[in-house]
């Protein structure tokens, strides 16, 4: 009897163990922090490269004051280009403002084109004829200064630009003037390369999409630029004509 007491005992010594076991807390490894919510942040500077293609139309005017000839006409181009830009933004809620400016080296060509129109020399005994220029342009270098406004939605930014454009180019020269009384042909204009700077102003729009990877910058999903430039006026010595063209 003693020893059966004995061993009840032992049993609900030990069945009391496993039931404070049992109410202890279990120790659990913490798991990674929830994640942080993600902002998006076009403050600040920018850089980065560009690339694209280029179309336009040169209108151009001419004045030969020897013959008393004046005219225009017109150059198609149209080519690669390529270079870098840099920027500021300054953000305010979902609206942003900015500048930008860039540098692009082209290779955009036109056609060789001829302008051509009759004359009456204003001398004692006037001759009449006919001028023949024939010319043909590049443009090397073209470059854009200016601000933008635009709207940022999260990642993806849509915006509108406009400031100062400048290009510099190449213009490939030469003319003759032919006599409609004999038919002899001479030498108006001796063939020359000129180097036109001109001056305008650009508007335009596109969008961009902000990565963590590139930075605020983020790639331009579509840009699309007008440019004008006007008023480079090159001139020849002795002052045979002058050509002007506005791009």
């Amino acid at each position: 009897m003693p020893r059966f007491a004995l061993a009840a005992a032992v049993i609900l010594a030990l069945s009391g163990t496993a039931a404070m076991a049992a109410d202890l807390p279990v120790s659990v490894a913490a798991g990674p922090p929830p994640p942080w919510p993600r902002t998006w942040d076009w403050n600040g500077f920018y850089g980065g490269i560009n690339a694209g293609f280029s179309f336009g139309r040169a209108r151009d005017t001419w004045n030969i004051p020897t013959l008393s000839v004046t005219g225009e006409d017109a150059e198609k181009f149209s080519g690669p280009l390529g270079g870098i830009q840099a920027g500021w933004n300054w953000q305010y809620s979902v609206f942003l403002v900015g500048f930008e400016a860039d540098i692009d080296f082209g290779a955009e060509k036109a056609k060789q084109a001829t302008f051509n129109s009759a004359f009456t020399t204003p001398t004692t005994i006037p001759v009449q004829g006919t001028v023949s220029v024939t010319h043909s342009g590049t443009i090397n270098w073209f470059g854009t200064v200016g601000g933008r406004f635009g709207v940022a939605l999260g990642p993806a930014l849509f915006y509108g630009t406009g400031g100062l454009a400048w290009a510099a180019g190449k213009e490939h020269v030469a003319g003759t003037a032919t006599n409609a009384g004999d038919g002899s042909t001479a030498v108006l204009i001796q063939p020359s390369s000129l180097n036109p700077i001109m001056l305008g102003w650009t508007a335009g729009g596109g969008s961009r999409w902000l990565s963590a990877i590139i930075g605020p910058s983020g790639p331009n999903i579509c840009l699309l630029i007008w440019a004008r430039q006007g008023g480079a006026l090159l001139r020849k010595q002795p002052l045979l004509a002058s050509y002007q063209a506005a791009h």
